[in-house]
């Protein structure tokens, strides 16, 4: 029988070669291994809720953003529950802030990336992109506000970027250089920033995106959910609306 998603958002590969994938319709994350065998990771399938303790116990909200640290710790964008959660490598969740506690917001999506020494998280919501040092906890300020357009960013400051639309994020080491990118997207128009070590931020892709009809049998326009780059720039593309996951070469 082959497994099923609902609403499937982001998605993050492992060191195991494993693909965590946030089952936000289903308020879970599930694993594919290398094998293409579906497995529940965390969270209780048709479950929601905001409980914390062992992962197979743990309950989610819509989660939409996976990411995993240095640790190899995971980080997930609970946004249901308006939470940044944390699943150790001991198979402990626990709530690194949102809600009630230190953060106030609703987050679509979360990346971690390092630099000098220091670990961040990038965490996208519906007011722009917010960066958070790990070090202190959640606590830091927002790097950018809601634009109005698409623009065509070159080696621009972070702090001077205006994001839009739907962001989905991933972080990738692409010929020895950190980089995260960010998809942006309004109607059938999208965006691809590329987002350096040293905060600056160029636009990769600008485009209207062309009718997906050879590719995924489908008239769908423009891909919705999260999406994953690999070390040799194979990108992972999670369809929210048409419940399928899909591979190709940047």
């Amino acid at each position: 029988k082959e497994a099923s998603f609902d609403n499937p958002g982001d998605m993050v590969l492992l060191s195991d070669g494993s693909l965590l994938v946030a089952d936000s319709g289903n308020h879970c994350i599930r694993k594919i291994d290398p094998y293409g065998v579906v497995s529940d990771y965390a969270g209780v399938p048709m479950k929601s809720g905001s409980r914390n303790g062992l992962k197979n116990s743990a309950s989610f909200n819509r989660p939409f953003g996976l990411c995993v640290t240095k640790d190899e710790s995971v980080i997930v964008a609970d946004s249901g529950n308006k939470l940044i959660r944390k699943i150790d490598t001991k198979g402990i969740v626990s709530t690194l802030g949102g809600g009630t506690t230190n953060l106030s917001f609703l987050p679509m999506n979360v990346c971690a990336a390092s630099c000098d020494g220091e670990e961040f998280l990038f965490i996208t919501d519906d007011s722009g992109l917010w960066k958070v040092n790990l070090a202190g906890g959640i606590t830091q300020l927002v790097c950018a506000t809601k634009g109005r357009d698409f623009q065509d960013w070159y080696q621009t400051d972070l702090s001077g970027v205006k994001f839009l639309g739907s962001k989905e994020m991933c972080h990738s080491h692409i010929n020895g250089e950190s980089l995260i990118f960010v998809r942006e997207t309004v109607g059938s128009k999208a965006s691809v920033l590329m987002i350096n070590a040293d905060q600056k931020v160029t636009t990769v892709v600008l485009r209207w995106w062309p009718k997906l009809d050879q590719l995924f049998q489908t008239t769908l326009c423009c891909p919705d959910g999260g999406i994953a780059v690999d070390d040799y720039g194979c990108m992972y593309i999670a369809n929210f609306q048409s419940h399928f996951i899909a591979a190709m070469n940047t």
